[in-house]
């Protein structure tokens, strides 16, 4: 029944005199989109602060005619549809490279090399103890790594007694890489990765299928570990190849310890929108081959965090046409994170507030962490 009173109401839209010198494919092309983003209007819960919606109902959506009609129309008209998402506290637990860091103690440790480089970074800290300074001094390299470990997990309730995890991941997490080849590097991330599984939110993986089924292409957009979130995509139901995020600095084959990234870190950037992911994008878009960006359609974009994907949201192009979903991460300890991410989002785009929407995941069962 409803998909002929669709089909009715298209072909009286279609009679109008003011869209009748329209081309057939264009008026199809704005008809499809309007029913797919009425339809995500209609499974929106209304909220005081804003839209919001659970992951359950946002699969049903990527399953329901409107949304799979759309996709089909615009693949008909030579387009690609994608889907951009965040990885880290967007699809699943935590962020990934402590949970590899803290892997790597129990599977082979650090390097001498490594060690040396971490015990730089503690001792610069200012926060070791006389004991923990001297237990540094005559330890071992994986003695280092946990005394990171120890800072970091200190700093979560007590900023001025540990590392917060920005220093950890800039100053800690590449520098115990350095040394390693590129395949090295792969190896180890392709033994972790099976480890990731029961760190991703339920709904995830049965959301990337419907899009999958939908005939839409899903890109993973992080700031993170590039090598390691490619390892951990298949289980997130990503191509490998569709995989874009921060790399190392390789000299003559092997790991300088020092990463390449676009996120500004200095002094009130973390405050404010960052540009690195869209340019990331852009880059990943320029460089396949079979892809031309003036035929490419963005349909949404996940993100948990107001500078790195609030920044992505707010410069990507081409701009998303269905929707921005701000993940809730479950259980975060970062009160008021959703919060702000919608003051920032709304500060620099307002106009398009009825885009940003709260996306709301379980948390997995069994996963107790210092990183929620």
């Amino acid at each position: 029944m409803r998909e002929t009173a669709t089909a009715i109401r298209f072909e009286e839209i279609a009679t109008l005199p003011i869209i009748q010198d329209l081309p057939r494919p264009k008026l199809l092309r704005e008809f499809y989109l309007e029913e797919a983003k009425a339809s995500l209007q209609s499974s929106l819960e209304r909220e005081e602060a804003g839209p919001a919606l659970s992951s359950k109902a946002r699969s049903e959506y990527f399953r329901s005619r409107e949304f799979t009609q759309w996709v089909s129309n615009e693949r008909a008209l030579g387009k690609t549809v994608l889907w951009l998402t965040d990885l880290d506290k967007a699809m699943g637990a935590g962020d990934i490279f402590t949970f590899f860091f803290d892997w790597r103690l129990d599977n082979g440790g650090f390097s001498a090399e490594q060690g040396e480089a971490l015990s730089s970074f503690l001792k610069n800290t200012g926060k070791l103890s006389d004991v923990e300074e001297r237990l540094i001094e005559s330890g071992s390299p994986n003695d280092a790594a946990r005394m990171v470990l120890t800072l970091w997990r200190r700093g979560l309730e007590d900023s001025a007694t540990g590392i917060s995890l920005g220093e950890f991941w800039t100053e800690a997490y590449w520098a115990s890489q350095a040394g390693l080849s590129g395949e090295e590097k792969k190896s180890l991330a392709s033994e972790f990765a099976p480890t990731y599984k029961d760190k991703i939110f339920p709904g995830v993986t049965e959301a990337n299928s419907a899009l999958k089924e939908a005939g839409v292409r899903i890109v993973m957009v992080t700031n993170g570990d590039e090598e390691l979130a490619k390892s951990v995509a298949p289980l997130l139901g990503i191509e490998e190849a569709d995989v874009v995020g921060t790399g190392h600095i390789y000299e003559e084959g092997r790991s300088t310890g020092q990463m390449h990234t676009l996120e500004i870190f200095e002094g009130e950037w973390s405050n404010r929108p960052q540009p690195g992911k869209a340019l990331n994008f852009r880059c990943w878009l320029t460089h396949r081959s079979e892809l031309n960006g003036e035929d490419v359609t963005v349909a949404g974009f996940d993100g948990d965090s107001f500078g790195a994907d609030g920044g992505a949201m707010l410069f990507l192009q081409p701009n998303p046409v269905l929707g921005y979903f701000m993940v809730d991460t479950p259980g975060s300890r970062d009160a008021g994170r959703i919060e702000k991410f919608r003051e920032g989002v709304l500060k620099y785009g307002g106009w398009q507030k009825e885009k940003f929407i709260r996306l709301s995941y379980e948390k997995p069962v069994g996963c107790s962490l210092p990183q929620w």
